[in-house]
């Protein structure tokens, strides 16, 4: 066949035509039947309702408009030292970090930065450059009230 570079295709060349051929069937996409009696609903009425999600008495939450894998501090675009000094942070004062993004935002300079004490009921929201975050304390995250500022 004209153009045929590798066994098994073909590459079709100007002004040359190829006959019809019919085409296989395609692999069968059949789901198979539940049974109603296990649906994850049913079977998990048990559980907390909370879910599987992560808890935590206190948490640190900042924007992070870049990628990020499953550890959003140590994988995420924040400058090596404030990701080194956070990591210190969060580990000393019993803190879960979880890194934001806001879709409807564009770049900016500064980063949403959100302290929660689920404990005590209440959260702090600040902006700062990613720059600054090495200047932040987290052992306010313990405080009965929310840091000033």
């Amino acid at each position: 066949m004209a153009g045929n570079t590798t066994p098994g295709r073909s590459v079709a060349t100007p002004g040359t035509s190829y006959p019809a051929r019919a085409l296989a069937e395609p692999p069968s996409c059949k789901v198979p039947a539940v049974d109603h009696d296990e649906r994850c609903a049913l079977l998990s009425r048990d559980e907390p309702l909370a879910g599987s999600g992560p808890e935590a008495p206190r948490w640190l939450l900042v924007e992070d408009p870049g990628p990020w894998g499953r550890d959003g501090l140590a994988d995420g675009r924040l400058p090596g030292a404030v990701r080194a000094h956070l990591a210190t942070q969060v580990a000393r004062h019993d803190v879960r970090h979880q890194a934001l993004r806001r879709v409807s935002r564009g770049r900016s300079a500064l980063r949403t930065v959100v302290l929660v004490n689920l404990a005590a009921g209440w959260a702090a929201r600040t902006q700062r450059a990613p720059e600054d975050l090495v200047d932040l304390d987290l052992a306010a995250a313990s405080a009965a009230h929310p840091p000033p500022g």
